[in-house]
C-alpha cells in the first residue's frame, strides 16, 4: 500500500510537468492524493472498478462522484497497490497517459526502495548496537537476518574503534557512530585480507587514518568492542603513533585501564615528577613505542644516542626505576596510564 505522504509527493512531482490534475487512490478506491485538495478522502468509483479488474478504466463524462479521465492500476513488484488517474478529456489524456504511468511507477518504486534501504540500515544499526552493548548478544533469528544481509555472524571479525571520520559510503558497511564521536566498525577478516589487509581497507572507509583500536573476535562482539575501545584509550593515553593498534599487543595495559586505579598519592612520586617534565615523558613514551630500541628511539626523537641515555638515566634518578629493563619500562608506563586515568583523559 502507498502512504498518503508518498502518493502526494509523487503526484506533485508529476504535475509539475503536465497541465492535468492527478489523483491517487488506495486499494479501497479512496483518493489519498490529488492536485484538488477538496477531493482527498472521497471514494472514486472508477478506482474501485480498477482495483476489482486490475485493468484500465476510462470515464468519458463527469458525474457527481467522478471526473472524466483515465485511471490505471499501479503495480509494484507484481502487486496492485493503488490507482493513478488523470482528469481530462480521455482522447487528450490518452496521448500522455503511458508516459505519466511510467514516470509515476519510476518515482514510486524509487521512493519505496529508498525507504526500504533506510529501514534496513536502521535495523542493521540496531543489531550492531545490541551486539556491542549487550553481553548476551543476538538471538538466532537476528543472526540469520544479518547473515542474509551479507554479514556472516560466525566468521572472524575485526572490531575497530576509532576517532576517525567516516567517508560518504554507499556499500553495506556495518558500523555505529557513537554520540561521543567515536566510530565502531565491524569488518570481515576474510574479506579484509582479500582486499589487501586492514590498513588498505580502512583507507577506503575513513577520511583520514587516526587512532584505531582493533580486536579480532569470533561471535563475542561485546567483549571485542570493549577490548578495541580499551586499546584506543591506552594508545591515546601514552601518546602512541596514529594508526592501527591491536588489543593482543597491548592486552596487559588495556586490562590495567579496566581495574580500579590507585590514587596519585599512592603512586611513585618520582613518576609524577617525570610526568610533569614534558621532555622526559616524551622520551619514555617514544622508547616504549620503539620497544626499547636505542637507535630507533634516538632517530625518532632526532637526538644523539648519548642524549637519549642521559634522559633515560634522568628518569631512573627521578623514579628509582630503570626504564631500560622490561620490568622497569612496564612499571613506568603502568604509572603513566594510571595518572591519565585519574585525570579522566582516557576514552
Amino acid at each position: 500500500m502507498i502512504s498518503k505522504e508518498l502518493a502526494q509527493k509523487v503526484a506533485n512531482q508529476v504535475m509539475k510537468d503536465i497541465d492535468y490534475n492527478i489523483n491517487v487512490m488506495d486499494d479501497d478506491g479512496r483518493i489519498i492524493a490529488s492536485g484538488d485538495a477538496k477531493r482527498i478522502g472521497d471514494i472514486h468509483q472508477g478506482a474501485k472498478k480498477v482495483m476489482a479488474s486490475k485493468t484500465r478504466n476510462v470515464i468519458y463524462e463527469d458525474t457527481e462522484t467522478e471526473k472524466k479521465g483515465i485511471n490505471d492500476p499501479i503495480f509494484i513488484n507484481d502487486e496492485c497497490v493503488g490507482v493513478v488517474g488523470i482528469s481530462g478529456n480521455p482522447a487528450d489524456v490518452m496521448k500522455i497517459k503511458n508516459v505519466v504511468n511510467s514516470l509515476f511507477y519510476f518515482l514510486i518504486s524509487r521512493e519505496i526502495e529508498m525507504t526500504k534501504q533506510f529501514s534496513e540500515k536502521e535495523y542493521r544499526q540496531k543489531m550492531i548496537r545490541k551486539m556491542i552493548y549487550q553481553e548476551k548478544g543476538l538471538t538466532k533469528e537476528e543472526q540469520e537476518y544479518l547473515i542474509q544481509q551479507g554479514f556472516d555472524y560466525h566468521e572472524e571479525k575485526y572490531i575497530i574503534v576509532t576517532d576517525a571520520q567516516l567517508k560518504p559510503y554507499t556499500d553495506r558497511l556495518f558500523y555505529h557512530q557513537k554520540s561521543s564521536g567515536l566510530l565502531v566498525l565491524i569488518l570481515s577478516k576474510k574479506q579484509t585480507d582479500l582486499k589487501g589487509g586492514l590498513s588498505e581497507v580502512l583507507k577506503t572507509i575513513v577520511k583520514e587514518m587516526t587512532y584505531c583500536g582493533v580486536s579480532l573476535v569470533k561471535d563475542d562482539f561485546y567483549h571485542g568492542y570493549h577490548q578495541a575501545r580499551g586499546t584506543l584509550a591506552f594508545i591515546k593515553a601514552v601518546k602512541q603513533s596514529q594508526g592501527i593498534h591491536f588489543y593482543e599487543e597491548n592486552r596487559l595495559f588495556v586490562n590495567v585501564l579496566r581495574e580500579e586505579a590507585l590514587s596519585n598519592e599512592q603512586l611513585n612520586p618520582g613518576i609524577l615528577r617525570m610526568r610533569a617534565d614534558e621532555m622526559l615523558c616524551e622520551t619514555l613514551l617514544s622508547f616504549f613505542e620503539h620497544d626499547g630500541h636505542m637507535k630507533e628511539t634516538a632517530e625518532a626523537l632526532i637526538i644523539h644516542r648519548n642524549t637519549l641515555l642521559y634522559r633515560l638515566n634522568k628518569i631512573k634518578e627521578l623514579t628509582g626505576i630503570d626504564p631500560t629493563t622490561f620490568k622497569g619500562l612496564s612499571n613506568l608506563i603502568y604509572g603513566l596510564v594510571l595518572i591519565e586515568k585519574n585525570k579522566g583523559s582516557v576514552v
